[in-house]
């Protein structure tokens, strides 16, 4: 009896050293884990966080833009939002610097999209890509309303006729514009669900 209790002692042994060893092994798997999926949520945060202010500041520029955009001939009594940049140069040039200057303030943000989404074998390129075309179609609303005043300044007789040519300009690049900051926040999204 005692040999068959030794026997079952050992086996026992073996199976407790077994069940011990599974659980230090499940226990470090799981670790590994959290940490992971841990990561995985850092990251996932910092993406949101990088997309919230890239959007954000791109609509702080599409603001300063409009605040910046051409004049239009508005009927009857109505005056347009910028008509007091005609006769307000100084006001006119602050208005421009700070429509720059908000764009501007994407670029270092572009960089921290693609750093953060930029698995160029995924769809984190294509947010990279989505962030910079943001980019060009608000330089492009800017450059629309600079050549309109610039040309007005040269000749303020063309008023009416630039107004309604950039008008029309002005109206396309913002609709460019805004499906531009539709398109980069898509392709956020999907890349921050994808696995």
């Amino acid at each position: 009896m005692f040999s068959v209790a030794a026997v079952t002692l050992s086996d026992g042994g073996t199976v407790i050293l077994s069940l011990a060893g599974s659980s230090a092994i499940a226990a470090f798997v799981s670790g590994r884990f959290s940490r992971s999926n841990a990561r995985d949520e850092q990251l996932r945060q910092q993406m949101l966080d990088v997309a919230g202010s890239f959007s954000g500041g791109a609509m702080e520029a599409l603001a300063r833009i409009r605040d910046f955009k051409p004049t239009k001939e508005k009927s009857g009594a109505a005056r347009h939002r910028n008509e007091p940049l005609w006769a307000d140069k100084p006001l006119r040039q602050a208005r421009e610097e700070r429509a720059e200057a908000a764009i501007d303030q994407l670029r270092p943000l572009r960089g921290r999209v693609t750093l953060l989404f930029g698995d160029r074998r995924n769809a984190g390129d294509e947010t990279s890509k989505r962030a910079g075309d943001v980019i060009v179609s608000l330089r492009d609303m800017l450059e629309i309303s600079s050549e309109f005043w610039h040309c007005c300044d040269d000749d303020p007789q063309l008023r009416r006729a630039l107004e309604a040519e950039m008008d029309e300009r002005y109206a396309l690049a913002r609709g460019k514009a805004w499906g531009a900051i539709y398109d980069f926040c898509d392709a956020a999204a999907a890349r921050m669900h994808s696995p």
